[in-house]
């Protein structure tokens, strides 16, 4: 006897369409939710997520299960009630979205003080979420290079807060008006300033009595594989 074939969900499919635009792709999705990018794919085309992936999808977007499912119950309450229909979970959720944060780049972190409205999202290609900092000009820069390892690699993702007072020990986005900006940890020593890279192998600047200024003060750190 052959096997009846079950129709797709299409307005479950709907829902994943809109969470993943707002979440700014399926690449972004996946970071938020930890759900592999292909099994994302997967569920646009009819796949159903487990009990696990539903929570972790809800959590990233603010929504609810019950919403995921039914297209009801929108809002996520501060509570777990929400899973309750599916049974216990040892799932935990993490903390609320707070920030929409865009991935610019050196050049453009060269200028972000002069930015004085929030970036516009056609401007920035990707972006990424952080609960690290609320203000609405933070940004995101990709390291390059291997003068701030061991602590940040290549390819890791930082983000700036261009408001916070950067103390000594800090690490901190700098510039001196006529190149690009560079990544460094800020070193107080008396009366004397310092920009320090983390790898032995770069020589340590001595800013003391030279003009430049600090961008942002890098509040959090995201590493991709």
């Amino acid at each position: 006897m052959a096997r009846k074939k079950v129709e797709p969900d299409l307005a479950f499919i709907e829902r994943m369409d809109e969470i993943t635009k707002e979440a700014g792709g399926q690449s972004a999705l996946s970071r938020l939710s930890g759900i592999p990018q292909s099994t994302l794919a997967a569920y646009l085309k009819g796949g159903e997520p487990t009990r696990p992936q539903l929570i972790a999808l809800a959590k990233a977007v603010n929504r609810t299960v019950a919403w995921l499912l039914t297209g009801e119950n929108h809002v996520r309450k501060n509570t777990d009630d929400d899973t309750n229909s599916l049974g216990p979970s040892n799932v935990s959720l993490g903390p609320p979205i707070l920030s929409r944060v865009p991935i610019i780049s050196w050049v453009q972190a060269g200028d972000w003080a002069e930015v004085i409205d929030p970036f516009l999202p056609g401007l920035a290609e990707e972006w990424i979420y952080t609960t690290a900092t609320k203000h609405p000009n933070a940004f995101a820069l990709v390291v390059h290079g291997d003068s701030m390892e061991p602590e940040f690699v290549e390819g890791d993702i930082i983000t700036i807060d261009p408001e916070k007072e950067a103390i000594n020990g800090n690490y901190v986005i700098a510039s001196n008006g006529e190149d690009e900006a560079t990544f460094k940890q800020l070193v107080f020593d008396g009366s004397s300033v310092f920009l320090k890279p983390l790898n032995p192998r770069y020589p340590i600047k001595d800013m003391t009595g030279i003009e430049f200024r600090i961008i942002g003060v890098v509040v959090a750190k995201e590493k991709r594989y």
